[in-house]
């Protein structure tokens, strides 16, 4: 509700993955939703088979990475880029490893890690469809440049380069 109040329009939000706290959370969204016409809220589950999750990525404009934990790396960040979505996440773990803050999303450095903050990166990353546009090639980048194929290729670079000093 805050990054819609900002933003001055309605969003809306997909939550997209399963767990233990899948029913809480659906009991939880509703009461936001019944509270603040102004957020629609679906859960969607597991993205599961081939393609599900591209297919959920190419039907939104921001992948929200709220985590609080340090994620060890955040794949599904790069997986948004290679979809062309910016993300907007809190300065945790490995994040800062692939979202540049203004170059391909938000990163969200205040302390505490709360609600309003994140609430405030993702009003900063939709304000402006200009540099909305900006930050979505800047997330496409930094997926291709943390490729499968650039991983590899950097991978055997340095076998073959230990090979040579032995």
């Amino acid at each position: 509700p805050g990054a819609a109040r900002a933003l001055g329009r309605p969003l809306a939000l997909t939550v997209v993955g399963d767990g233990p706290a899948a029913a809480a959370l659906g009991e939880q969204a509703a009461a936001v939703v019944a509270r603040h016409a102004e957020v629609r809220v679906t859960l969607a589950g597991w993205a599961a088979g081939p393609g599900a999750l591209a297919d959920q990525l190419r039907r939104h404009h921001l992948l929200v990475m709220p985590s609080l934990w340090p994620e060890p790396f955040g794949l599904v960040g790069l997986e948004a880029g290679a979809a062309g979505l910016p993300t907007v996440a809190f300065d945790s773990g490995g994040i800062p490893d692939w979202l540049e803050d203004g170059v391909g999303g938000v990163l969200v450095r205040e302390v505490p890690r709360t609600a309003s903050a994140l609430a405030a990166g993702i009003a900063r990353a939709l304000s402006d469809p200009a540099a909305w546009a900006r930050l979505a090639q800047g997330a496409r980048a930094a997926a291709a440049a943390h490729s499968a194929d650039r991983f590899a290729d950097a991978l055997l670079s340095a076998v073959l380069a230990l090979h040579a000093e032995r």
